[in-house]
């Protein structure tokens, strides 16, 4: 990698102009409508499902909020969004029931009234009589818009959302179920945010992985390295890793790159264990026993602990197997030995979480191997176990 002086670099003019540039460009905010929300009942998942969607179209959230059913308290966190953010996606309070009333709150929002849509009664009426679901009066209040409203069909549930622009923001209203959020966006939300905001460019993520640091001690690492980095960094704990990424637009990409190889320059100097972006250990391992025709992939979870089964069986693939072999009086089963074609991978984490044994074998590999910990043993139970099962899946990739 040349050489490069950043403090030079980002004293240029240019490299301010990029920094201005990326720091004032367009974001969006969330709102969810909903006192099962504000009082813990289910988890705010929208929020994170709008994220995804809107990072490739350039736009990142300036601000997620969540709101009770509370006409005064969802009118505050609108004109809120509206002064921060150039788009304000909404979701939640579309319904037919007493407590769905975001659309009045829109038009309030607006000084806008509602108005009557035929053609929403219309196709309403057909939904719910091809599921023979009675149609009832209160079901006429999902058929009201905003005066000037753009509406984008669901095919999956009976809102249909809906587009209006204030003085200031670009409003998005959906109903609050995931699926029908999903449908509404591609039946032509998706379509005509990228049209408001076609010069905007995408919101690219580089990010690493790095097993066996905590998250100070990554930062102290990469931090004398970063002071002049122009773009939007952050850490996360994902354990067993310690995620680090930067974020940058799609026409900063270039520069980017440059950071990129200078942050993969520090952790090789440590000789640190890491792994970028989306690249994913057991995945890994489930596509290299396919390439090598195993069949089938048999994994044995002979301490029949938790955290083994929790992280094979949340990728595991149909064609795969996955068992745990722990006697009633708590002794580990004998082994087995795998039929033609097979490959039989073999987990036991001591009860210590101190060491964790592994077996690979087929017709032509039985490799044994114990692996220590080398975190302290007053480490979390929890990062201990995971630590020692990333450490054992990075050695049978290398092994398979």
């Amino acid at each position: 990698m040349r050489s490069i002086d950043f403090n030079i670099f980002f004293d240029s003019i240019g490299a301010t102009i990029l920094l201005y540039t990326y720091m004032n460009k367009p974001t969006y905010s969330f709102i969810a409508i909903g006192t099962e929300i504000t009082t813990g009942q289910i988890l705010n998942r929208n929020s994170q499902l709008i994220a995804k969607k809107m990072l490739p179209l350039g736009l990142e959230a300036g601000f997620q909020i969540a709101t009770a059913d509370k006409r005064a308290d969802m009118l505050n966190a609108i004109r809120f969004a509206a002064s921060h953010s150039e788009l304000i996606i909404i979701s939640g309070g579309l319904g037919p029931t007493s407590d769905d009333f975001t659309r009045e709150v829109i038009a309030e929002f607006l000084e806008q009234p509602l108005l009557w849509n035929q053609s929403s009664w219309e196709d309403l009426n057909v939904f719910l009589s091809e599921r023979e679901i009675p149609i009832r009066e209160m079901h006429k209040q999902e058929c009201y818009f905003p005066t000037d409203a753009i509406i984008i069909p669901n095919t999956v549930g009976t809102a249909k959302g809906f587009l209006c622009q204030s003085k200031n923001a670009l409003l998005a209203v959906l109903p609050g179920p995931p699926i029908e959020i999903e449908s509404i966006w591609e039946n032509g939300l998706e379509t005509q945010i990228k049209q408001r905001f076609s010069n905007v460019s995408p919101l690219l993520m580089e990010k690493w992985n790095v097993l066996g640091l905590a998250e100070s001690e990554l930062a102290q690492i990469l931090h004398g390295g970063l002071t002049h980095c122009p773009f939007e960094n952050a850490y996360r704990i994902n354990l067993p890793y310690i995620e680090f990424k930067i974020l940058f637009s799609q026409d900063q990409q270039s520069l980017a790159m440059i950071w990129s190889n200078q942050i993969e320059t520090i952790l090789k100097q440590h000789s640190l264990v890491y792994f970028k972006n989306n690249f994913d250990l057991l995945k890994n391992l489930f596509i290299s026993a396919e390439n090598h025709n195993f069949k089938p992939v048999t994994i044995i979870n002979r301490s029949a602990n938790k955290t083994i089964r929790q992280r094979i069986l949340a990728d595991l693939p149909y064609s795969f197997f996955y068992h745990e072999t722990l006697s009633d009086d708590g002794y580990l089963n004998p082994t087995r030995e795998p039929n033609s074609n097979e490959l039989v991978i073999e987990l036991a984490l001591d009860q210590e979480c101190f060491n964790l044994s592994y077996q690979i074998k087929s017709a032509d590999l039985n490799i044994n191997e114990t692996i220590n910990s080398p975190l302290s043993k007053r480490s979390r139970k929890e990062r201990l176990e995971k630590d020692l099962l990333e450490r054992a899946l990075i050695k049978i990739n290398n092994q398979l």
